[in-house]
């Protein structure tokens, strides 16, 4: 019976000291990066993808006599596998377990307060595309955390989704530049972010979640910081550069328990969007990371720093910038820490000087620092970069309450404009030119070049940063070409450009990932006067087979700048061809050939066609010697047609004219009139007769 009770006692003793070494996380996030080989050859030849992943667990724990430790750990990868996994960090004398275990390393080492970080490494390959869910268990959290009551009675859990498909590619996880352990001030705003940068450029979100425990789902009894005053105080992330703002710490006075002086735990999940091939953002992963607060009673207040407004520049262009760095607290040693965007950028990185400073005055003294980024073409992306600084005093004499503030400002580093664009008339063609892109980087290559075009020379000023984009700007997109062409033949999708109208171009480069460059400076141009302009396309006529069309033109212009003779002299030709509008080819209808340029008709009627079903389409070579030296624009006739209905016609019509029809005059005839009348007049292309039109009447129209 006494050995049965001592075994006993020994149990209970065991019980308790193992659930006394169990209380020891404090926060934590998990991290994923896809590694190389992307890809694989299989024995047939078939070249497939493989999705193999580095994954890192970070976990922040207790450090002590009496804390337990975790030298392994284990990651559920979300397939169905989980591995056991040794810790990396610190120095390797703490065991061996497929290799020697690390022991960690102590970051915070305080008289009451000890945290050690944790880092676990491992290697998967998932075998297919997929949704993963990363995540893992850990008995158990900290003891004493302020807002989880009995938080030792609840596990730590933290988790990452990895979202695997073929629109997403070589996706990696955000990464975090400040770490999840902080400290606070009763009645003052505690400030954090985690300077998280995506290496694939992808765009990132914040929102705030409950820490997580069983089975992932939220710990139970968790309540939020409280914020003083009631009622006013904040509890909040930004949802797009991902500051955390308590303000303020306080005390509750309807319920003491989770408010005041002592741990408090809060989680966040940022998530980062891609745009898929429709355009549109689509959510392709996300990391939960747990945080733990420290607050304390202490007479300090947290440093500040004034950064720039928000910057765009050019690639290849350095970016400088002086930020201020202000102390309320007289005398007190701030460092100054940058993290995330321009600071984990492919090199060069940015720079900042100096990382340190005194306020050596009075309250509101400051020192500045001066910040510097040397953009390259590798730099180029459609997302900015968040570039974020961390302010930290030194205690303001309580070397144990240090508090910090942050500040981030976002740098857009676009493609530099096209160079030199020009505009030569070619007939009714104008043939754009410019200079290859300065930039195509491998990582974000030049996929194709934008050109624009805007009937008038009105003054345009490219934005750098396109906050005026071409098409709102009056532009109209006519076509891209590819990364290798840098030239552009404009003949108004087939139809040609108009002679005597002034055109204005402008290129932009585009990039593999949306990113384009700024408008290029446009270049104005009109075409010359080298070829015929048809001036009328006139129906005289209407029938099925016996109509009549008069067709005019006007002959190239002899004038400097325009038709030169001497170069190309005569004899010369018109050759008038047509075509019904559903037609593929014209047909020769006309030819003249004279010595001379005056002597050349500039007329014709064309007799003996149908006008009825269908609109008819002109044009007119010239021809100098045995060189054709281009064609008239096209130039239809007006095609109407006219749709009964009660008391009411509905007319609607079409033409295709080299020249700008300003206004359109309906001309009527009924059973009572003698001829045609003045019927109205529009802008439009239709319009609805309603003026004294009786049913079972008939009407005939036609349209100048």
């Amino acid at each position: 019976m006494q050995r049965a009770i001592r075994r006993l006692l020994v149990f209970f003793i065991l019980v308790f000291f193992v659930q006394a070494k169990a209380t020891h996380n404090r926060a934590g996030e998990i991290t994923y990066k896809r590694i190389a080989p992307y890809t694989k050859v299989l024995p047939n030849g078939q070249v497939v993808q493989v999705f193999t992943y580095s994954i890192t667990i970070t976990k922040y724990t207790n450090h002590g006599e009496l804390v337990a430790d975790r030298p392994i750990d284990t990651v559920y990868f979300g397939d169905g596998e989980l591995q056991r996994v040794r810790r990396i960090n610190g120095p390797l004398n703490c065991g061996y377990f497929n290799g020697p275990i690390g022991c960690g390393e102590i970051i915070i080492s305080d008289p009451t307060y000890t945290v050690k970080l944790n880092t676990y490494t491992v290697t998967h390959t998932y075998s297919a595309p997929g949704n993963y869910l990363i995540r893992t268990l850990d008995p158990n959290r900290n003891a004493g955390v302020k807002n989880i009551p009995n938080s030792d009675s609840y596990p730590f859990y933290i988790e990452s989704l990895l979202v695997i498909n073929f629109f997403t590619g070589a996706n990696s996880s955000p990464v975090f530049t400040f770490r999840p352990i902080d400290k606070a001030c009763m009645g003052v705003c505690f400030e954090h972010n985690p300077g998280a940068y995506d290496p694939d450029g992808d765009s990132l979100s914040y929102e705030l979640t409950d820490p997580r425990g069983k089975g992932g789902l939220s710990v139970p009894f968790y309540t939020q910081p409280y914020a003083a005053p009631p009622g006013t105080g904040t509890f909040k992330i930004d949802p797009i550069t991902g500051l955390l703002s308590w303000c303020v710490p306080g005390l509750d006075p309807n319920n003491e328990i989770n408010t005041g002086i002592g741990e408090y735990n809060m989680a966040f999940i940022v998530s980062e969007w891609r745009k898929n091939t429709s355009g549109k953002y689509e959510k392709i992963g996300h990391v939960l990371r747990d945080m733990q607060v420290l607050v304390e009673a202490c007479n300090n207040r947290p440093p500040s720093i004034d950064v720039p407004p928000d910057i765009c520049i050019e690639a290849g262009k350095t970016v400088s910038a002086t930020l201020v760095v202000r102390d309320p607290d007289h005398g007190d040693f701030v460092t100054v820490e940058g993290g995330g965007g321009s600071f984990e950028a492919t090199a060069p990185i940015a720079i900042y000087s100096p990382k340190s400073g005194h306020t050596y005055t009075s309250t509101g003294s400051s020192f500045n620092v001066l910040y510097q980024w040397g953009t390259t073409c590798d730099h180029i992306r459609s997302q900015p970069y968040y570039t974020t600084f961390k302010v930290t005093d030194d205690g303001h004499g309580d070397i144990a309450t240090k508090l910090s503030a942050f500040r981030t400002f976002k740098i857009k580093v676009i493609p530099p404009s096209v160079k030199n664009v020009t505009a030569v008339p070619a007939g009714t063609t104008m043939k754009i030119g410019w200079d290859p892109a300065i930039c195509n980087p491998k990582t974000n290559p030049l996929i194709s070049y934008k050109i624009f075009r805007k009937e008038d020379c009105s003054p345009y000023t490219p934005d750098p940063c396109n906050l005026i984009l071409p098409e709102q700007s009056g532009y109209k997109y006519l076509d891209s070409v590819g990364y290798n062409v840098t030239t552009f033949t404009d003949n108004n999708s087939g139809d040609g450009l108009v002679i005597g109208q002034d055109y204005s171009y402008v290129v932009v480069a585009q990039y593999y990932d949306g990113s384009r460059a700024a408008s290029s400076v446009p270049i104005c141009a009109r075409l010359k006067r080298d070829v015929p302009v048809i001036l009328n396309v006139d129906v005289k006529s209407t029938s099925s087979g016996n109509g009549s069309v008069w067709i005019r033109w006007a002959r190239p212009l002899k004038t400097p700048g325009n038709l030169d003779t001497m170069v190309f002299a005569g004899p010369y030709q018109f050759n008038l061809k047509y075509k019904y509008k559903n037609s593929k080819e014209y047909k020769q209808l006309f030819n003249i050939t004279k010595p001379f340029l005056s002597q050349l008709d500039t007329q014709y009627t064309h007799v003996n066609v149908n006008t009825v079903d269908s609109a008819l389409e002109y044009i007119v070579e010239f021809i100098s010697d045995k060189d054709t030296l281009g064609s008239s624009q096209k130039a239809g006739s007006v095609f109407l047609t006219a749709t009964p209905s009660d008391r009411k016609i509905n007319l609607q019509w079409s033409a295709k004219t080299p020249w700008i029809n300003s206004k359109y005059t309906i001309m009527r005839k009924d059973a009572t009139s003698n001829g045609y009348q003045l019927l109205a007049s529009t802008t439009s292309t239709t319009y609805a007769d309603t003026t004294n039109v009786i049913n079972d009447s008939t009407y005939c129209y036609y349209i100048i």
